[in-house]
């Protein structure tokens, strides 16, 4: 009877070794998956950084373009002044 329960005893050490083995690999994996994720979504972060500057930039020389435009319009109209007081 006593070596009946050793076996059970084995059998359930070498259940529970399985299990805890399975709940291992398992929480690898998760954790695998979780640094693969937080690797994509740094990408994703640098990726709108980089876009965001653009935008920064583009805005930065869309002032200086529109500033000169206003620059060249006023110099434009006084001298369309200019040639009106001449006509």
């Amino acid at each position: 009877m006593k070596e009946l329960r050793t076996l059970e005893n084995a059998n359930l050490v070498d259940e529970a070794k399985l299990l805890l083995n399975k709940i291992l690999a398992a929480q690898e994996c998760e954790q695998k998956k979780m640094k693969e994720q937080m690797v994509e979504e740094a990408r994703h972060l640098n990726d709108f950084q980089a876009s965001y500057q653009k935008l920064i930039d583009d805005s930065r020389e869309s002032m200086v373009i529109t500033k000169n435009a206003e620059q060249v319009i006023a110099n434009t109209q006084a001298a369309i002044t200019k040639a009106q007081a001449l006509i």
